[in-house]
């Protein structure tokens, strides 16, 4: 077994032994909705490796439109930027506003995974919901996340480690009462930079590690 493959099952593994840690709340504190959709934004850029291209960027914002007829639907927004991020739960306020376009407009800073993950975390711990059907997790990935995503796999994509954990913070008695779907959205310069391949094996590689074999992404270049 390689050093990041060791590196991979010990961060699995506390991952999974930290999130049966958490009590339940009470029923009073939770609100109930039918669905879950939430939007996973890495913008971020570098050396030879760019940002969110236009084909992308227009994807997210025509995904989000159609997200108004959902109904019985909860959104969240996650979009990664170092020890910052830029969170939202108002698909509403959200949507169009100019502090999406901000960040939109120019690359993030190299997202920080375990920082994302904590934060996550206790959003959903501090704002309990209840998801009784279906949860929805759209990743949308520059070609800097997608090549980051092959170079250092021991740093687990945090959507894939929350769909591990989803039952727990969603108020669910196991992950078979919920149906999790998963679709990636990548530069299609990534193809080239990276290796299509090489992603697509990366993100089976977690999902076998996570025991998410069932759970295969749609993945999408644009």
């Amino acid at each position: 077994m390689n050093n990041n493959m060791k590196k991979f099952m010990f961060s699995a593994g506390m991952l999974m032994y930290a999130c049966t840690s958490f009590g339940q709340p009470s029923d009073d504190e939770i609100k109930s909705f039918g669905y879950l959709t939430f939007y996973y934004v890495d913008n971020s850029d570098g050396y030879n490796a760019d940002p969110l291209n236009d084909d992308m960027v227009q994807e997210l914002k025509d995904n989000l439109n159609k997200l108004n007829n959902r109904n019985d639907n909860y959104f969240f927004f996650y979009g990664c930027n170092g020890d910052e991020n830029k969170t939202s739960f108002n698909l509403a306020s959200f949507n169009g506003s100019p502090s999406l376009k901000k960040y939109l407009a120019s690359p993030s800073r190299e997202s920080d995974f375990n920082f994302d993950k904590q934060t996550i975390r206790n959003y959903f711990i501090e704002y309990p919901v209840k998801i009784k059907q279906s949860v929805e997790i759209n990743m949308y990935l520059s070609t800097f996340a997608a090549q980051r995503l092959v170079n250092k796999i021991e740093d687990l994509p945090t959507p894939l480690v929350l769909a591990n954990e989803l039952p727990i913070y969603l108020n669910t008695k196991s992950s078979n009462e919920l149906r999790i779907k998963i679709n990636v959205f990548i530069n299609k310069e990534a193809k080239e930079l990276v290796g299509e391949e090489k992603i697509r094996s990366s993100f089976s590689f977690c999902n076998k590690n996570l025991g998410l074999e069932y759970l295969q992404p749609s993945i999408v270049f644009l």
